[in-house]
């Protein structure tokens, strides 16, 4: 078998300083995947064959498209003679969308290579496309440079989210200590730096593609002496599936 993969990937970023106290950051990006896999066995030539030996021949192309935006802005401005304030806010939004097709046939005659040629054919599609969207609010305050107390929040929305179901809010909590910075530190020559760092915060997992909405795969009914076609219900769906939540700890 054979595999041949092409892929691109750009990415465009910038940063904005208009003032001081005041810097934007942006990033664009694009991924691109495209690969087709090919098996041929020629006729008698499978060693798990026992009768026949029928020549098969598999081909599968799919590609993969990602797209992804993240857009930011940090003020930071000193409260008093020790303590400052950083404030960040921003927005993330990634759509991703892929597409296969895969054809068999397996019968081939001798000489041939064509699924024409085989005495069974079959061919099967997939298409999926994800999107998801969130914003984000973080607020430190700095004491003396030394002393780091975060505490800020995320909150989500994607495609594979029910629709009844609320966007979910993700809480985070930190604090830092640059502990080699203070005063009473003794100093140590082997020491140049020691942080003490604790961190608390909820993350959430995103639900399978198909999950909240209801599927339908393709069959046949019998029309007396002829056979249609029709769709069978495979899932029902869950309009108020929400992603999996778990909790982090840090320290």
């Amino acid at each position: 078998g054979t595999s041949d993969v092409t892929r691109g990937i750009v990415s465009l970023s910038g940063n904005w300083r208009p003032f001081t106290w005041l810097t934007g950051r942006s990033t664009f990006g694009a991924d691109y995947a495209d690969r087709t896999d090919e098996y041929y066995l020629r006729t008698g030539d499978d060693p798990l064959a026992i009768l026949g030996q029928d020549g098969k021949r598999n081909r599968n192309e799919g590609n993969t498209t990602v797209y992804s935006a993240d857009i930011g802005g940090t003020v930071t401005l000193p409260v008093t003679n020790f303590l400052t304030s950083r404030t960040t806010v921003g927005g993330q939004y990634t759509h991703s969308a892929s597409k296969d097709l895969l054809a068999q046939g397996t019968g081939l005659p001798v000489g041939s290579t064509t699924f024409n040629s085989a005495r069974i054919r079959s061919m099967s599609e997939a298409f999926e496309q994800i999107a998801t969207a969130g914003w984000y609010l973080e607020e430190t305050g700095i004491v003396n440079e030394r002393l780091y107390l975060t505490a800020g929040f995320r909150r989500d929305r994607g495609s594979a989210f029910g629709k009844n179901a609320p966007a979910p809010i993700y809480p985070k909590f930190s604090v830092s200590w640059l502990l080699s910075q203070e005063p009473f530190f003794p100093k140590v020559a082997s020491l140049s730096n020691l942080r003490l760092r604790a961190a608390y915060g909820h993350a959430g997992g995103q639900p399978t593609t198909t999950g909240a909405i209801r599927t339908f795969s393709p069959g046949t009914v019998g029309l007396e002496c002829e056979q249609g076609s029709t769709s069978i219900l495979t899932s029902l769906g869950n309009a108020e599936l929400k992603p999996e939540r778990s909790t982090e700890f840090e320290g």
